[in-house]
């Protein structure tokens, strides 16, 4: 890397399996629902472990952006930028398979030196650590349960889903869901 562009990277490890990392990776429709500063988000095209597809940006200097992408089935995903204005000309998203039903994610990011995007607040779209954090926001849609907790670490909600229906621990006590019969409140 030159004086002028920069390479930092960032690892995390999910509770979840590889194939379902990589699924919301490739699943390009879905980044403006979780990745940072994306606002729309289409694929374009795909062929094989090729895809090309198009963001739409916060940013008011890079309006839509296009990507090349090569997936590496359930362990990478290499997106290059092909057209518009960002600093970032690169992310690899590795996926590593680690204790039952977990894995490891290291996103590597590469690109220019922007002030002017640094400036403007936009720190987080070239930081792999923000973009880890989205991904773990996005990943957690898809978890058996929910648990929120304060500053201290301590749950105050937390929601899965048992055979008693859905059961939820609201700041140490339990409520349990069932459905209600239609028509009947």
């Amino acid at each position: 890397m030159g004086v002028l562009t920069f390479s930092t990277h960032a690892t995390r490890r999910f509770s979840a399996e590889p194939q379902l990392v990589y699924e919301i990776l490739i699943d390009y429709d879905g980044y403006a629902e979780w990745a940072p500063l994306v606002t729309k988000s289409k694929l374009l095209a795909k062929e094989g472990e090729l895809a090309i597809a198009e963001f739409e940006l916060v940013h008011k200097k890079a309006g839509k952006v296009t990507v090349e992408a090569i997936h590496g089935k359930n362990r990478l995903v290499l997106t290059r930028v092909i057209s518009g204005k960002v600093p970032v000309f690169q992310w690899e998203w590795t996926i590593a398979a680690a204790d039952k039903n977990e894995c490891d994610v290291t996103l590597s990011i590469e690109g220019n030196k922007d002030w002017n995007w640094l400036a403007g607040g936009y720190g987080d779209f070239m930081s792999p650590k923000f973009g880890l954090d989205r991904l773990q926001s996005e990943l957690a849609v898809f978890q058996p349960e929910l648990a929120i907790a304060d500053a201290q670490g301590e749950k105050i909600l937390e929601l899965s889903e048992t055979d008693e229906g859905l059961v939820c621990w609201l700041r140490g006590k339990k409520y349990i869901f069932n459905p209600a019969t239609e028509g009947k409140s």
